[in-house]
């Protein structure tokens, strides 16, 4: 699917030349980086390392910001807005057993600005 007009993702390098899943925002953009897995019914944990720039809010919706999310009504983390340097999200869920593959997404939605998801710093752990 598209960007939004006005966004762009792109696999580059954060400001310190990390590697990095970049999005820029258009003026009204809700878009993200997605990947679905198969996984066993448990308790996850996904994370990653997140740094912004100027990221500014839309004028409408709850969900602002670089989050973390499971797809299809799921739990989201984050909410990153503002400038900010390298800095954890971490969202916890649970993989149900009739559910279909869980999509994750790395996600931006905002007015303004740009994020970086550092890739080196991507993980999906299955937790006790």
């Amino acid at each position: 699917e598209p960007a939004p007009e006005g966004a762009r993702l792109a696999l580059a390098t954060g400001p310190d030349q990390r590697p990095a899943l970049h999005i820029m925002a258009g003026p009204t953009t809700a878009v993200s980086w997605r990947t679905t897995v198969n996984l066993p019914p448990g308790r996850y944990r996904f994370s990653v390392q997140v740094m912004a720039r100027g990221v500014l809010p839309l004028p409408f919706g709850r969900n602002q910001g670089a989050a973390l999310r499971v797809a299809d009504g799921g739990p989201r983390a984050g909410g990153v807005l503002g400038s900010q340097s390298w800095q954890p999200l971490e969202l916890d869920f649970d993989a149900d057993p009739s559910a279909p593959p869980v999509e994750l997404r790395l996600e931006l939605r905002a007015a303004g600005g740009e994020v970086w998801f550092a890739r080196d710093s991507l993980r999906l752990l299955r937790r006790p």
